[in-house]
């Protein structure tokens, strides 16, 4: 017996040590902080030797600045740092980072034992981190806004783009992006960007749509990361034809394929959303 209890400690070493130095054969990707709180990485091309196999990745993006920018990201005040650790140290010497504040507009910073000071202009940056290590090379982007304003509108000049709306319908989630907007926010210079997107036609529109199944007695809900001023919503039939709508939809009222459109306004302008449901029951 105590035979077989060594033989299963010794397998389950085994299997530990095994997985613990795949892990550390991994492609490192850096943990980054504000404020103890997390920012998004976004990882670039790079070639990796690993324990298992070698790999190469390759991301398309038009510069660097493109990789770490977020429609939301975090917004930080110019007394923040910024800090970042990778699990194990990059080879002596090939550690770099530069500071992006435009598609072309790049100067590299210095930091000393993991650590960035937050730029001391208002406005969007990415920082791009670069490294080597025996295994290979990688290189990384994250981005973040700088704004010393208390004002709540702070945290709505992040956003690049109109919001996702998110859908509720009982225990489904449905992601929505905006279809046709036109919307304005602040370029790092402090300039003034306008972005717009066409509405297609209705019917194209709907055909274009995966109705999620939902059972009649559930209930449909909606959020924004971004809190609208004010929101306006259509409902279609398949074909295209309108269907009276009260101001807070009960899925009851509805049977087959019904046609969601919410049109949503922000002091940054306006955007429509359409999604598809198929109720049932």
């Amino acid at each position: 017996m105590w035979k077989s209890i060594g033989l299963l400690g010794l397998l389950f070493l085994g299997i530990w040590g095994y997985n613990a130095y795949a892990d550390s054969q991994a492609h490192p990707i850096p943990e980054v902080t504000a404020n103890g709180e997390a920012l998004e990485v976004r990882e670039g091309s790079y070639c990796w030797d690993g324990f298992i196999n070698s790999m190469c990745a390759d991301m398309v993006y038009t510069s660097a600045f493109e990789m770490g920018d977020r429609e939301k990201a975090p917004a930080l005040s110019t007394t923040d740092v910024i800090r970042f650790e990778f699990d194990r140290e990059p080879i002596p010497g090939t550690l770099a980072a530069e500071l992006w504040s435009g598609m072309e507009q790049s100067v590299p910073i210095e930091f000393k034992d993991g650590t960035i000071s937050v730029p001391d202009q208002e406005g969007y940056y990415v920082v791009h981190l670069s490294a080597r290590w025996e295994q290979g090379t990688g290189n990384y982007g994250f981005g973040f806004f700088v704004n010393d304003s208390n004002e709540e509108t702070s945290i709505a000049e992040s956003f690049r783009r109109p919001p996702d709306l998110l859908v509720h319908a009982g225990n489904e989630v449905m992601t929505i992006g905006a279809g046709m907007y036109e919307w304005t926010h602040t370029d790092p210079s402090g300039g003034k960007i306008s972005i717009s997107s066409l509405a297609l036609p209705r019917k194209e529109v709907i055909a274009s749509l995966a109705p999620l199944p939902v059972e009649s007695s559930e209930e449909l809900s909606f959020d924004f990361n971004l809190e609208p001023n004010k929101v306006d919503m259509e409902v279609w039939k398949k074909d295209g034809s309108d269907l009276p709508i009260l101001d807070e939809p009960d899925l009851s009222d509805f049977e087959g394929v019904t046609v969601f459109q919410l049109t949503a306004f922000w002091k940054q302008g306006t955007a429509q959303f359409v999604f598809a449901l198929d109720v049932q029951g």
